[in-house]
């Protein structure tokens, strides 16, 4: 069995420098970890604090997005739109393009026609583009 086995006989100055190494590398790892000086301090919570807010806006632009497609109501085709405008939202803001509200998750699709349901106003549109076709 190998967990049996005599252990290899290790000269001592390979056995020195590996037992010596390994803790100096852990230790600086673990100095990389912790800000030195009461400016990095700072810099570190301002990093932390963009990253927690990203958080935030992203989870509202989700509510939103959720709120959205619960409103399309089981229309794959609204469902499908909404997809690919969420997609575009979301590459605005990965490029910095986007405005503020829509990256704290605050804008609102645009309205659809009044006192008209989604169904309607769908059928409405296709027939009269296919109606244009067809002349």
């Amino acid at each position: 069995d190998a967990f049996d086995a005599a252990p290899a006989k290790v000269t001592e100055h390979a056995a020195s420098s590996h037992s010596h190494r390994m803790p100096r590398e852990h230790l600086r790892f673990q100095h990389s970890l912790v800000a030195q000086t009461a400016a990095e301090a700072e810099e570190l919570r301002t990093q932390e604090e963009r990253v927690f807010e990203q958080g935030r806006h992203m989870r509202a632009r989700k509510a939103l997005y959720e709120k959205h497609l619960a409103e399309c109501e089981g229309d794959a085709f609204c469902a499908k739109a909404l997809r690919a405008r969420q997609e575009r939202v979301e590459q605005l803001v990965a490029s910095g393009k986007a405005p503020p509200d829509m990256v704290e998750g605050k804008e609102e699709a645009p309205a659809q026609p009044q006192g008209e349901s989604r169904m309607h106003w769908l059928r409405h549109t296709v027939s009269s583009a296919f109606a244009r076709l067809t002349r």
